[in-house]
């Protein structure tokens, strides 16, 4: 058989017996075979299965109980996913709370069909000790007020000071304070200034 022609725009392919190129008359009279070159899209496959999932799921007290204990809880956790979002799939992670706040964290894993304590559990930031070592830091780059060694600004004035004015201080104002406009510390106690290392220029009038 060899490829032949396709008629106009048409996509079809057409396949005949022949020994040498023949006629168009010979073609047809030679009973050919035509074949669309892309064929009828098939029908949709079924749908895929869900990916895992991080799960919030809350309990009554008596429930939770039942799930924060690692050692016998497993078939607990169980019955409390399937009855509250279905069955679970590999790496699914299941957070159950309760009313107070206080939550157990499990993962279910696919190849032993069973769900496993989390003992520790990170929500927001972490730093863990030694990722973070001095030749990180550049000089310079941590200012006094970036530093929790002070009180707020805040805490101790009503109106901030600026490179050119001292600024106003609270009667309240008590702690001590970096003051890193004017390159000094300053310890208050309510509303009056007690010590001052550093810079004398622009002491608040009010201290």
């Amino acid at each position: 058989s060899q490829l032949s022609f396709t008629a106009g725009n048409k996509e079809y392919v057409t396949f005949y017996e022949a020994t040498s190129q023949p006629t168009l008359a010979a073609v047809f009279a030679a009973d050919p075979t035509f074949v669309k070159f892309v064929g009828e899209d098939g029908e949709d496959g079924g749908q895929g299965g869900r990916g895992a999932g991080r799960w919030d799921i809350t309990l009554s007290n008596s429930q939770f109980n039942n799930v924060n204990q690692a050692s016998d809880g497993d078939d607990d956790v169980d019955q409390y996913f399937e009855n509250n979002i279905g069955t679970p799939v590999d790496k699914d992670q299941a957070w159950f709370r309760k009313s107070d706040g206080s939550q157990a964290v499990w993962i279910y894993s696919e190849t032993g069909d069973s769900w496993s304590f989390q003992e520790e559990v990170i929500d927001g930031d972490l730093l863990v000790d030694g990722t973070v070592t001095t030749d990180k830091i550049v000089a310079n780059a941590i200012t006094s007020e970036k530093l929790q060694v002070s009180v707020d600004q805040s805490d101790i004035y009503q109106t901030a000071p600026t490179s050119s004015s001292a600024g106003t201080v609270k009667s309240s104002a008590t702690g001590m304070f970096f003051n890193g406009i004017h390159n000094r510390m300053e310890i208050w106690e309510s509303g009056k200034l007690r010590v001052l290392i550093g810079s004398t220029s622009y002491i608040p009038s009010n201290a």
